[in-house]
């Protein structure tokens, strides 16, 4: 910590400090209705991931006793659901913290809502985490524990106390997992859950379970002008490479630093009849150069890539959790880690040997990307990587049915009972 960092991490304190005064009388004014959940989106409440389509399924399959209620920041989001009649509330509107304040289960696929002032209006009802991936690299108490190792006594004091009023890494009455591996060697570790639940993803369901994309409520914050020319490209016998990499917490992107050459890649693209899709982390929004080619489609990095999954071909990725997900379709996957010795020792160390999880052909360089993407083209009825797929998908996910959602809300169900 920096002294720019100290007075940060004072100034947040004394702002929790003083909010969770404000909001205390609150918390006892209002009776918990077991029967209404709320379900909270990604980050600043984006329609993305496990919160979505566990939502999705609720507002299709829940018994008409249950009340649901998505809860978002973009007001946007919140207009398009209630035009497809779903229960929806803006945060943080007046509506949006009575119906907080009323849950009796909520439920989250990220830790960012309780750093953004929610659970001050939870206390007392049940916390759900869904996640939002079978991690790679390490996450929040696995990244907690590294960074007070680094710090001195006085400053990992400091550190922890903000992580305390900042409600950081709070304790979890359920949390989802997807297989009994990811308890054992992951998320029992890296989380403070009461009980963990091995029922699967929620945005795996799409995959493998192609009905549920008929739905409405699925369609919303799906690129749309995307999902028009990947399936135009199929449809003209084309094949599909989308390329899906993380962020790193300094923010580079592959485009940054010479990673990528978008102007080689568009040519071996459109010679091979192949449309190159490119999907980057919301928080790397921006960093991607602009193009005009005709062989590449940028899709909007905050909006649900899952729907769109099935049309892919090849998937590129480097530590990214799309790449799990990704092997219940059981197609090729290439590993791009150029930079993975400053991304373990400056953003995240991984949680596993990169190798015995990553089933697929490894490049180093631009060079040898564009070698393997080639290769795997020309000889794609010649797939030596399989039986290494399976191993893995085994690994990871317990239940690769496109049932997820279902076995959630039997279990929520159950324990409420």
């Amino acid at each position: 910590m920096q002294i720019r960092d100290l007075f940060n991490a004072g100034v947040e304190i004394v702002i929790c400090l003083w909010r969770r005064t404000k909001t205390a009388p609150r918390r006892f004014t209002t009776r918990r209705q077991m029967n209404h959940w709320i379900i909270i989106g990604r980050d600043d409440g984006r329609f993305v991931d496990n919160s979505k389509h566990f939502f999705c399924w609720l507002h299709l399959h829940a018994p008409a006793h249950m009340a649901f209620t998505f809860v978002s920041e973009d007001a946007n989001t919140i207009a398009e659901l209630h035009q497809l009649g779903a229960s929806a509330e803006l945060f943080p509107g007046h509506g949006a913290k009575i119906a907080l304040l009323r849950a009796g289960t909520v439920i989250v696929d990220n830790n960012h809502p309780f750093r953004r002032g929610y659970l001050d209006w939870l206390r007392g009802s049940r916390l759900v985490q869904l996640w939002h991936g079978a991690p790679l690299k390490q996450i929040e108490l696995h990244v907690h524990r590294n960074r007070l190792q680094r710090l001195g006594s006085f400053k990992g004091m400091l550190a922890t106390m903000q992580a305390t009023l900042t409600n950081a890494y709070p304790r979890l009455d359920i949390l989802i997992s997807p297989s009994t591996f990811y308890t054992k060697h992951v998320f029992a570790e890296c989380f403070n859950a009461a009980r963990i639940l091995e029922a699967g993803y929620s945005r795996n369901d799409c995959l493998l379970s192609p009905e549920l994309e008929l739905h409405k409520l699925v369609d919303v914050n799906v690129d749309n002008n995307a999902r028009r020319r990947i399936i135009r490209h199929k449809q003209d016998g084309g094949r599909v490479i989308l390329y899906a990499p993380t962020y790193r917490d300094d923010l580079r992107s592959p485009f940054d630093d010479g990673g990528i050459d978008l102007s080689i890649w568009a040519n071996i693209a459109a010679r091979n009849n192949v449309l190159l899709v490119l999907k980057l982390h919301p928080e790397m929004q921006g960093r991607t150069p602009s193009t005009a080619d005709d062989a590449i489609v940028h899709i909007e990095p905050s909006s649900d890539v899952y729907p769109l999954l099935r049309e892919v071909d090849l998937l590129i990725s480097d530590y990214s959790s799309i790449h799990f997900d990704f092997l219940l379709l059981d197609r090729p996957v290439i590993f791009y880690a150029y930079d993975i010795s400053l991304y373990t020792s400056e953003s995240r160390p991984l949680l596993f040997d990169y190798d015995s999880m990553t089933p697929g052909p490894k490049a180093n360089t631009f060079t040898q990307l564009m070698t393997l993407i080639q290769t795997t083209l020309d000889n794609d009825r010649n797939d030596t990587w399989k039986m290494e797929r399976d191993r893995v998908r085994r690994m990871v996910f317990d239940h690769p049915d496109g049932h997820a959602s279902e076995r959630i809300w039997a279990a929520l169900s159950k324990i409420d009972g």
